[in-house]
C-alpha cells in the first residue's frame, strides 16, 4: 500500500466506477494521485520487483504488438495493468547488463581456450 494521496475526483482512471475508499472495488486500482515524487522510484523499487503479479509479462507482450496502446493507457491513468516505465527500463537494463556480461565473459573463455590450443 502507498501512502499517496488520495484523488479528490472519486471515479476511478482504470476503470470509470465509482472509488468509496482508497481502492476501486471493480478493478482495485489505488485511488491517488498518479504523480509521484522521484524518491517513490528507489523507497519502493523492491517491494515492487518481487511482487510482479503478470503485469510485467502483459507489459512486456503488449509493448511487443500494441506499443502505442500501452503508452496511451499509462497517460491516461490506467495504470494499474501494466509497469511502471521507469522501473520497467531499469530491469531491462538491468538483464541487458548481465546479459552482456555473461556473453563477454564466455567470448573471453573461448578466446583463451582456441589460443592456448593454438599455442600447442
Amino acid at each position: 500500500m502507498s501512502h499517496g494521496k488520495l484523488r479528490e475526483d472519486s471515479s476511478c482512471q482504470n476503470c470509470g466506477n465509482h472509488v468509496e475508499h482508497r481502492y476501486c472495488s471493480y478493478c482495485g486500482q489505488e485511488n491517488t494521485e498518479t504523480r509521484q515524487p522521484f524518491h517513490y522510484l528507489f523507497t519502493h523499487f523492491i517491494e515492487d520487483f518481487v511482487h510482479y503479479d503478470g503485469s510485467f509479462w502483459s507489459t512486456i507482450r503488449r509493448l511487443f504488438f500494441k506499443p502505442g496502446m500501452v503508452t496511451k493507457e499509462y497517460l491516461s491513468g490506467k495504470r494499474n495493468s501494466s509497469v511502471n516505465p521507469v522501473k520497467l527500463y531499469i530491469i531491462s537494463l538491468l538483464f541487458y547488463y548481465l546479459f552482456y556480461q555473461f556473453t563477454l565473459l564466455m567470448l573471453f573463455r573461448l578466446i583463451s581456450r582456441i589460443v592456448s590450443l593454438v599455442q600447442y
